[in-house]
């Protein structure tokens, strides 16, 4: 489903990201871990089309999309959430999830060109606004803010502002939902009901979704993750399942410093 291969990233004289290469499969949740510094939010921001690498390619599906723009990304099958709340406050809880959407669906542009292809688009438009807000609808309800569709994003609590940032990914139906950090700033308790939420998604949805999650609580990327994969210092130094990866004396030393 999505490959990641090679990828170098360089800023100046230094090095980001050297040589970082696994693949994600179809219906596979793969958790990313590691300390600050170690490249992870470099290396999304090169899988969803924000930096540009400076050697190697991203492949979703076979297709070459590393170097593509964001939006272009997300219509080929890849939505993401950031560490920071991208909400508007005085938008309802609905309108801020069909935002989004409707921006995708016009390749960024809130407005087609012409007042009169719209015109004469006007069935297929307003099948298309219905076809998205049951989407949106959908997704919310997924993320348990079903009943919160016309509250105001001011209004909501941090918790629940996170579960909208994650609706707002989900309700595009992406083939690829990567996560940075999505439990910044929650509770414990917050941060495991969100987390579990999401790969359940996985585990259950109808549509073929992957998941790849960075979070830097070790514990639950281990208890939720199909495989885990460990960065340091720009380089990916451990790929396996949760158990091999949680042994790794490499990952130990690294991570949770040894013995």
């Amino acid at each position: 489903m999505l490959e990641v291969d090679s990828i170098a990233m360089t800023f100046g004289g230094v090095t980001a990201l050297d040589g970082v290469s696994f693949s994600v499969g179809e219906g596979e949740v793969v958790g990313v871990i590691g300390p600050n510094g170690s490249g992870k939010s470099t290396l999304i921001n090169v899988m969803s089309g924000f930096y540009r690498p400076t050697g190697g390619e991203v492949r979703l599906g076979g297709t070459v999309i590393s170097g593509r723009s964001p939006e272009a990304i997300r219509r080929a099958g890849m939505a993401r959430t950031f560490q920071n709340l991208r909400l508007v406050e005085e938008m309802t809880v609905l309108d801020n999830t069909l935002a989004g959407m409707y921006l995708v669906a016009t390749g960024g542009r809130w407005l087609t060109p012409s007042w009169m292809a719209e015109v004469a688009g006007a069935v297929g438009a307003r099948r298309r606004a219905r076809e998205m807000r049951a989407s949106a609808q959908d997704a919310l309800g997924k993320v348990g803010l079903g009943d919160k569709l016309a509250f105001t994003v001011g209004a909501l609590s941090y918790a629940d502002q996170k579960r909208l940032e994650l609706a707002r990914a989900i309700a595009l139906r992406p083939r690829v939902l990567v996560l940075d950090e999505p439990t910044a700033g929650m509770s414990v308790e917050d941060a495991d009901t969100l987390v579990r939420m999401v790969a359940s998604l996985v585990e259950t949805g109808a549509q073929a979704l992957s998941l790849f999650l960075v979070e830097h609580r070790l514990e639950l990327v281990l208890e939720v993750s199909d495989r885990v994969v460990v960065m340091d210092g720009g380089r990916l130094v451990a790929d396996g399942e949760p158990a091999s990866v949680a042994a790794d004396p490499r990952v130990r030393s690294i991570y949770v410093g040894g013995e």
